[in-house]
């Protein structure tokens, strides 16, 4: 559904109002299928993140999509249970915001809107938002 408004805003000339996209389990993504183009997205920041036990076919499905993308450091995939995490996200599940560490990944994914988003008003309710959520799971 995120490519399809991707393209409905391109159509009304409105792209610019797309700060940046954040999936964190991506299925099935395509250009064709969405109407878009790599191009679509070159200044967009996106991220598509795989969990854990997600099965080998979806994860190249989105390899491969990505791999379509300019190789900017505003478009990121990765796979959470990738060594490059060292272990800190494994159990990561398709369901991620149902896992366990579902607030480490969502703080992740925080970053990456911190340092590549050009909208910063919204920041500050999103993490004391996320501080009440930290602070309700450690009672």
């Amino acid at each position: 559904m995120v490519l399809q408004t991707v393209r409905l805003l391109k159509e009304k000339g409105k792209s610019n109002l797309v700060k940046g996209i954040l999936i964190p389990e991506g299925a099935g993504t395509s250009f064709a299928a969405s109407g878009t183009s790599p191009q679509d997205y070159n200044n967009i920041p996106f991220l598509l993140a795989n969990g854990d036990y997600r099965p080998a076919t979806t994860r190249q499905v989105n390899r491969d999509f990505f791999a379509q993308l300019s190789q900017s450091p505003i478009h990121r995939y990765l796979d959470l249970d990738s060594p490059e995490f060292g272990g800190k996200y494994l159990g990561t599940t398709h369901m991620n915001m149902l896992g366990t560490n579902n607030l480490d990944v969502l703080d992740f994914l925080l970053k990456f809107a911190d340092e590549t988003s050009p909208i910063q008003s919204l920041q500050p309710p999103v993490q004391a938002g996320l501080r009440r959520a930290k602070a309700r799971t450690a009672d």
